[in-house]
Parts: structure tokens; C-alpha cells; sequence
């Protein structure tokens, strides 16, 4: 009696250092790298990708996709839940050139692992072999392989034009049946190990737009991919950001349009804008204050932000930033911008004048 008494302390006392230890992990959500970005993801600033997920960017050339997975690799770089994760990039287009350490930090920059695949088969494969362990993959972007089919298509018709002779019949591009029938195959083991996959989509042409209201531009690929991801975030350059340079005004940055598509977070689609400036990335602090002012919850007469945590006085935007940054105010600033989105949300929900089927 004596013992069992002994084993069930002994027991408890490891139940709760589990507990305690769990207490003390990070959480492993990620973020997308903006704070406006994660509350209109999942309702919560630092979490917008969790373990397990396929998140789908695709926009145009330029619309920031790759920059935004290279940060939410950042994130997990510095994330200690994800210290056993593998960073791993397959650059198909080998346009990704930032200076990592830079612009990502030196974390990621010494972890992260690039590899190649000879196909789209053949990049499949290698990601199913990743994802038997804690993982962190980019595909950047599907665009940029293609089925082994088409491979062997595009030889055989290189022999025949060598010999004067018409290729016939197209390629076989069978993207959406490989899309399909490996994603399928991947879910799971993505869920298994805590792994995230992270893939790019190019826009191109719809050319074949059947009237006026059909979508300018489409992905490639089938529908497999929007099927079984997650998060679904479309991106393209909504403007121009200017400065007026020695009289001349002079482009130094974008406002990224960013559409949620698909959420399987907590299901809200929405729109917001992102500021991106290429020297220094996409800025966090600016983009919070561009969506409290369209909105209303930030005053500038006259150009001058005025906020409850700094003061009467008025600051242009610059010298407000600056002050947020010297102060170290940032929490402010987060605090104003969750009262801000929960009512937002508010005003956008209908439940409180409908009565539930179900109590």
C-alpha cells in the first residue's frame, strides 16, 4: 500500500512538472510579421500560422509573397518551440536574393537550408521525407516545376524539331492531379510532425475570362491547392508610398492590398494594406497607424498624431513613430489597436440581433 501511495505521489510530481514545463513553452503560433496582419488572420497580434498548416500566398510579381514567408521563417527561427524544426527553402525561380541576416535576422540566416528538386514529383517526394520530422518548408514557387511528364514532353519534342519533324499533341502539365493527389498524401504527416508549408503562387493573365466580372488573373495549378490549405492570402501593390526628395516627389515603398481568401483559423475573410519599403521591409508600426486613422480610432488633424498614450501634442507621422520607438510604446500602440479591432468587429457582427437555433 505503502509503495502504490509512494508511485501515485511520484506520479503526481511529474504530472505537474509536465505542466509547469508546458506553462513555460512559447506558444507556436506564428506571426505573419505585422500585428495588423495576425488580428485580422486569427483575432490575435503573433498569431496567425500554427503547426500543422498550409498557408497559400499568391499575387503578382512584386506583391511581397516571398518576403512574407521569409518572415514567418523568421518568426520560427526565433520561436523556441521550433528549435528542432528544419528551415528549409526550395527557390525554384531563384529570385529570392535578400540579405537574409539583414532582413530576417541572423537566427534564420544560419538555419535556413536551401534545396533543389528536378520536378514537381520529385519536390513532392522531398517534402513528404521532410515532413517525417519537425519541419519549416517554402516552396517559393509552385510555379516553378513541373511534372515529370511534361519534362519528358519537352525533351521529346526537342529530339523531334532536331530531326525536322513536328512535335504533336501539348504537354502534359498534370500540376492540379500531382497538387491533388499529394497534398492529400502530406496533410497528415504535416499535422503529425508540427510541420508548416508555406507555397507561392504567380498571378498570370486570365485570358480565357468569359465576361467582364470574371477574375483578371489566375493561378496555376488546379484547385487542389486552395482546397487543402489552411489560410489563403492574395497580394498585389495598391499604391505607391512617395517622399518628396530635393522637390521631387519619389517612390520608396508600396501599400500591399492583402485579401484573405480562405481562413481556416477562425473563418473571418478579410482586407487590409500592409506598408512595404524595400530597404527595410514591411513596417509594422506604420501600417497599425495607416489602419487606426482610415478608421478612425487615430486622430491627425492637420497632418499631427495625436494618441491617449502620447500626449496632446501633435506629431507628424515620422516623429510619431520615433516617439513610439524612444518611449518604447509599442504596447501602447498594440493595446490601441486591439480595443480598436474588437470594436471594428463589433459593428461588423450580426449575431447580437439573431437569436441562435440552437441554445
Amino acid at each position: 500500500m505503502a509503495k502504490k501511495k509512494a508511485a501515485l505521489e511520484e506520479l503526481e510530481e511529474a504530472m505537474e512538472s509536465l505542466e509547469e514545463a508546458s506553462a513555460s513553452l512559447p506558444p507556436p503560433n506564428l506571426s505573419l510579421g505585422s500585428d495588423l496582419a495576425d488580428i485580422h488572420i486569427s483575432g490575435t497580434p503573433g498569431a496567425a500560422v500554427s503547426p500543422g498548416m498550409i498557408l497559400w500566398l499568391h499575387g503578382n510579381s512584386g506583391s511581397g509573397k516571398s518576403f512574407h514567408a521569409k518572415l514567418l521563417m523568421a518568426e520560427a527561427a526565433n520561436n523556441p518551440f521550433y528549435d528542432e524544426h528544419r528551415l528549409v527553402v526550395f527557390d525554384g525561380e531563384y529570385g529570392s536574393n535578400f540579405n537574409n541576416s539583414e532582413f530576417f535576422g541572423r537566427k534564420m540566416a544560419e538555419r535556413v537550408e536551401p534545396m533543389e528538386a528536378k520536378s514537381l514529383d520529385h519536390l513532392y517526394d522531398a517534402i513528404e521525407k521532410l515532413a517525417e520530422k519537425p519541419v519549416v518548408v517554402i516552396v517559393d514557387s509552385w510555379d516553378a516545376w513541373l511534372p515529370m511528364s511534361a519534362l519528358a514532353k519537352i525533351d521529346e519534342d526537342m529530339l523531334k524539331r532536331e530531326k525536322d519533324k513536328d512535335p504533336e499533341g501539348s504537354y502534359k502539365m498534370e500540376q492540379g492531379k500531382i497538387h491533388s493527389e499529394r497534398l492529400r498524401k502530406l496533410m497528415p504527416k504535416l499535422a503529425k510532425s508540427n510541420s508548416i508549408l508555406i507555397g507561392l503562387s504567380q498571378h498570370r493573365d486570365n485570358i480565357e475570362r468569359a465576361n467582364p466580372y470574371s477574375p483578371k488573373d489566375k493561378t496555376s495549378g488546379g484547385r487542389a491547392l486552395k482546397f487543402w490549405c489552411h489560410l489563403e492570402l492574395e497580394m498585389s501593390i495598391a499604391e505607391q508610398i512617395k517622399k518628396e526628395v530635393n522637390g521631387k516627389k519619389v517612390s520608396i515603398g508600396e501599400e500591399i492590398q492583402v485579401t484573405v481568401r480562405k481562413n481556416r483559423v477562425n473563418g473571418l475573410r478579410l482586407a487590409f494594406r500592409e506598408h512595404f519599403y524595400p530597404t527595410f521591409g514591411i513596417d509594422n508600426l506604420g501600417t497599425t497607424i495607416a489602419w487606426l486613422q482610415e478608421n478612425k480610432y487615430l486622430k491627425n488633424p492637420g497632418g499631427r498624431y495625436t494618441a491617449p498614450f502620447t500626449g496632446e501634442a501633435g506629431y507628424y507621422l515620422e516623429d510619431f513613430i520615433a516617439k513610439i520607438q524612444d518611449e518604447n510604446l509599442e504596447n501602447d500602440l498594440l493595446g490601441l489597436l486591439k480595443s480598436a479591432y474588437s470594436d471594428y468587429m463589433e459593428q461588423l457582427d450580426v449575431s447580437k440581433n439573431r437569436k441562435r437555433k440552437y441554445e
